[in-house]
């Protein structure tokens, strides 16, 4: 049976917002990778399933989240696959039909953050809708023959960004205050950096290649729905 919708917590800062609250309403499961399970501690969540190498949480920690009722799931391998990625597989195998992400910041750790938000283009994940929050933040990760769009809610003002992760990347948005209909973007072309919504919605689609979708709310007390 289809799991709903699916939280991954992963270890990094994880701010207890309105925007984060309102992602993760409704959550039929839980999965937490290694620290995640402190951080669902922090917002007064339970971890449903557990993984990781548990480098990051130490066997009290870990005992902890087992009494409060996590189930345990073994990592396939920590030198191959990091927490985030066996988180995500579990999504999958569960059956997810979306997924929020929370904590993918790696602290200290470039690397981590970045392989984090990597990990979610990979082609398993490609037919479920999947959204990272972090404080007054969400992204969307995007590619053509996939998930290709996104309508974002909040406030005009806010920011909407699109980072190109292929070579080239072709978008159509609509209300955004600088269109980009039928425009071309190439990997670590900025054109596409704080663009704003001109109303309470706003968000693009991807016509050719993948890139992630960047969302900010401002000012963080107008928090919209979730994007569709």
């Amino acid at each position: 049976m289809p799991a709903g919708l699916v939280v991954v917590a992963l270890g990094g800062p994880t701010a207890d917002t309105a925007l984060l609250r309102a992602r993760i309403a409704g959550a039929t499961l839980t999965i937490a990778a290694d620290a995640g399970a402190l951080r669902l501690a922090e917002l007064g969540l339970h971890a449903d399933l557990l993984t990781g190498d548990f480098d990051s949480l130490s066997p009290a920690q870990r005992a902890a989240a087992e009494r409060a009722g996590a189930t345990v799931v073994p990592h396939p391998d920590p030198q191959q696959v990091t927490d985030c990625e066996a988180a995500l597989r579990i999504a999958v195998q569960r059956d997810a039909e979306a997924v929020v992400i929370l904590g993918t910041h790696g602290g200290e750790r470039l690397d981590h953050s970045l392989g984090n938000l990597l990990a979610l283009f990979q082609p398993r994940l490609a037919g479920i809708p999947m959204t990272v929050v972090s404080g007054w933040n969400e992204a969307v990760p995007l590619r053509a023959g996939g998930r290709a769009g996104v309508t974002f809610t909040g406030a005009p003002g806010d920011y909407v960004s699109v980072l190109a992760l292929s070579d080239r990347v072709r978008t159509r948005t609509h209300a955004l205050r600088w269109p980009l209909d039928d425009t071309v973007l190439a990997r670590g072309d900025s054109r596409a950096i704080s663009n704003e919504l001109t109303g309470e919605r706003g968000g693009l689609e991807l016509l050719e290649g993948a890139a992630l979708a960047t969302h900010f709310f401002r000012p963080p007390e107008r928090v919209g729905g979730a994007p569709a």
